[in-house]
């Protein structure tokens, strides 16, 4: 990610007055407090940007102070990375894993990427549930039952056996595009019809929507000066 740069103003005029133990942490305390602050203004631009994100994703930004070298490092956590990423700088994002098992699947020559179909219904977030990908990539048999995925589908097929009135077992297919049907998982429901779930797409291009960079430097302009005199002050 870029590197951003905010210059103080009065540090050589005052520098001669402490020690250096005592400027360095005058200069660390106000990063800190200056980047609190910008985190709270980027999550802000999030709730304006997106629509119901996930306390997740809310708190997916974080920082690091680096006392040696007088900086503040802004970072997203690694799972928020690969679908923040493309928001902040446009572009291409990373395949999930899911995606990942369904083109081995669906045996496809292209990379694989997924979007919501019309018959799927999301969440509160508007994201797909988890649990559901989970169902259909079990159904599909698109990765083996092994190790955790064995786990949660043994433990699905106990909870059936206790239920008086167990659901129906969703059915899902695969197709490539045969019969004017868009390349995709569906589910076949009642009287023979089938809706789209997750629709195949190739390499989606985003366009840049979170102004991440600019939210932290202008945060930064408007409180950092002011947290460093907060911390001037404290010393006389």
């Amino acid at each position: 990610m870029k590197n951003i740069g905010i210059k103080f103003k009065g540090l050589q005029e005052v520098k001669h007055l402490f020690d250096a133990k005592t400027y360095r942490y005058v200069i660390n305390e106000a990063l800190g407090n200056a980047a609190k602050e910008a985190k709270i203004e980027l999550q802000e631009e999030m709730k304006k940007v997106f629509d119901e994100p996930t306390k997740y994703t809310l708190n997916s930004m974080y920082f690091k102070r680096d006392f040696r070298n007088l900086s503040v490092e802004f970072m997203l956590k690694d799972k928020a990375d690969q679908y923040l990423f493309p928001q902040i700088e446009g572009g291409s994002r990373e395949q999930k894993r899911s995606e990942k098992h369904l083109q081995r699947l669906a045996g496809v020559g292209y990379k694989l990427f997924y979007v919501p179909g019309p018959g799927l219904k999301l969440n509160k977030y508007g994201n797909i549930p988890g649990s559901l990908l989970v169902q259909i990539l079990s159904a599909l048999k698109a990765f083996p039952e092994v190790g955790y995925m064995a786990n949660v589908t043994e433990r699905s097929r106990q909870r059936r056996l206790k239920m008086k009135r167990p659901k129906p077992i969703r059915d899902f297919f695969i197709t490539k595009g045969h019969s004017g049907i868009h390349p995709g998982v569906w589910e076949k429901i009642k009287h023979g019809r089938i809706r789209p779930i997750l629709l195949f797409v190739k390499d989606p291009k985003y366009i840049p929507r979170l102004k991440f960079y600019e939210t932290i430097t202008n945060s930064f302009k408007n409180h950092l000066q002011g947290k460093l005199n907060i911390e001037w002050e404290k010393l006389k």
